[in-house]
């Protein structure tokens, strides 16, 4: 299916474990966009799709079929952040149970607490989606 044209539209979830520990996926050295960064799991819509049906596409693509979450609140729609444009369609999700079987698209996933977040080579826009759900407090990266 053909990606939308013009503003591009974004869904993706905040994942968070019972430990409040974020699960990141490090990006591919061949994606185009952002190589080698970690992010949030989630993509662009295809043209016609609904931000829901876009997430769960996305979901089973990225962390494979064998995963389980509880949606707690989203979506909330954002201005996308990192030179995409557009928006974001966001989630803030709670990990069930599964076992993550990662795309192509992605090299390594991890569990990360604040500490560790404020560490990593973050995509542009996670700290914000964060401190939009509030989760961790002010400023999920650690800057003031």
């Amino acid at each position: 299916m053909r990606k939308s044209q013009g503003p591009r539209e974004f869904a993706a979830a905040l994942i968070m474990n019972e430990e409040d520990e974020l699960l990141l996926l490090r990006r591919s050295p061949s994606v185009i966009r952002w190589p080698g960064k970690w992010g949030i799991a989630g993509g662009g819509l295809n043209a016609g799709e609904s931000p829901a049906s876009g997430l769960r596409r996305e979901l089973r693509e990225e962390l494979g079929r064998d995963v389980r979450i509880r949606m707690l609140r989203g979506p909330e729609t954002l201005k996308a952040i990192g030179g995409y444009g557009g928006c974001i369609h966001l989630w803030h999700a709670l990990w069930v149970d599964g076992n993550i079987r990662l795309s192509e698209e992605h090299t390594e996933w991890a569990w990360v607490g604040r500490e560790v977040f404020g560490r990593l080579d973050v995509m542009p826009g996670v700290s914000q989606d964060l401190d939009h759900f509030g989760i961790w407090g002010a400023r999920a990266d650690g800057r003031l």
